[in-house]
């Protein structure tokens, strides 16, 4: 367990190397077309800078029932057989 534990770090390192080093490795058959890539449609383009424009809503309506506070504890005697040894 100890070793794996040692190990853990390397793996993270090494994955996180190989994904920074995939676009500067990433290619295309002589013939293929990078419009089609994922990796191509998804990589350098710039995200939308703005934000869907939601209205707020026009009115807030807020409906808080008073429940009632009872003091009384609803105690319900249950028939359970006593577990005390035997009276002698």
């Amino acid at each position: 367990m100890f070793k794996m534990l040692r190990r853990l770090p390397l793996l993270i390192v090494a994955i996180a190397f190989f994904v920074a080093l995939e676009p500067a490795v990433h290619t295309h058959p002589a013939g293929g077309n990078g419009a089609v890539c994922a990796v191509c449609a998804a990589g350098p383009t710039q995200l939308p800078s703005t934000a869907p424009a939601i209205p707020a809503p026009a009115a807030v309506v807020n409906v808080v029932a008073a429940q009632p506070i009872s003091r009384q504890s609803p105690s319900i005697a249950l028939p359970l057989a006593s577990r005390a040894p035997p009276a002698v």
